[in-house]
């Protein structure tokens, strides 16, 4: 079975109303502050496990936690019920290991939009620095990282950067190498 096949499409509205009302929308609730504001309940309500050989359902997930598959899907699941966002899973493979995390693109605004929302939102409610946004531009759409495993904060690569399988340069692109990587949309 597929990661896509274990996305829950329905009936999660008020799953992600109640999440968005612990944060502060930092001027208007939007696509964007409501995608951070899922990707952080996410990435830090839902504990980080080892994977166990089968992916577990949405109620499972939040109950016992999940490994990067499991939490991207859990992360699509609420995702999906967000209009003006569209997630991807991202799967990259290397020597038999692989890892699993989202990426969102919300085709309504621009990158730089999208950037000011963010660091608007994450400023707002954490307190952060003016941390780093990093997207990926392909086939002229704008992809911003959301790995609610490793990743700190939606738009963060904090944590790929210390994986055999990513470079990231000083001007912070980045590039992915020795490794096959597919892109599935939610």
């Amino acid at each position: 079975m597929e990661l896509i096949d274990y996305v829950r499409y329905e009936g999660l509205h008020r799953s992600v109303e109640g999440i968005c009302s612990r944060f502060d929308a930092a001027g208007r609730w939007d696509c964007v502050r409501v995608s951070a504001a899922l990707h952080f309940y996410v990435r830090h309500s839902v504990e980080n496990r080892e994977f166990d050989g089968e992916v577990k359902d949405f109620k499972e997930i939040l109950h016992v936690g999940g490994d990067c598959r499991e939490k991207s899907v859990f992360l699509a699941s609420l995702l999906s019920h967000v209009s003006g966002v569209q997630p991807r899973f991202v799967e990259i493979q290397n020597s038999g290991e692989d890892y699993v995390f989202l990426q969102a693109s919300f085709p309504d605004k621009s990158p730089e939009e999208v950037t000011r929302a963010l660091k608007q939102f994450y400023h707002s409610n954490l307190g952060e620095p003016d941390a780093p946004v990093v997207f990926e531009e392909r086939d002229d759409v704008f992809w911003f990282f959301a790995d609610a495993f490793l990743g700190t904060y939606l738009g963060a690569i904090s944590g790929l950067q210390n994986t055999p399988y990513m470079e990231v340069e000083e001007d912070g692109s980045y590039s992915f190498y020795g490794c096959d990587v597919d892109y599935v949309r939610v």
